[in-house]
């Protein structure tokens, strides 16, 4: 299985799955029905899953492409139900942070090298 984390030409991530017939079980089944098929064996999934995804399979499962973005930020609204991603936190970025009471924001770090996700409370509101 190998995952990759890529924007679309309007700057949105998303992740793409490179799955075979035989690695499907029942946990990545439900998550590509969420998703959406590209090719027999590509599928495009929320980057919400990516670290569920990483964690609940093996290590030895679960390759990073070395194309993948390396870093992005991620926060979600108070219910999450809207995710929201960035590569770098810009203005928009932080007013949508604002806007949604200001919930923790993640830096996500892809060590593509050891095969390894780190996540990391990168913002936070002070209080």
């Amino acid at each position: 299985m190998k995952l990759k984390v890529n924007k679309n030409k309007r700057g949105l991530l998303f992740l793409e799955l490179f799955i075979k017939e035989e690695e499907k079980d029942t946990f990545i089944k439900r998550l590509i029905l969420e998703g959406k098929k590209l090719d027999e064996n590509k599928y495009l999934l929320p980057l919400k899953y990516l670290y569920p995804l990483f964690k609940n399979s093996k290590n030895s499962d679960v390759e990073l492409e070395m194309s993948s973005i390396k870093e992005f930020l991620e926060f979600s609204d108070e219910y999450e139900e809207n995710y929201y991603y960035k590569e770098k936190a810009d203005a928009i970025y932080m007013r949508l942070w604002r806007e949604n009471n200001c919930p923790y924001i993640y830096k996500y770090t892809l060590d593509v090298s050891n095969n390894q996700i780190y996540k990391q409370i990168c913002f936070q509101k002070l209080t």
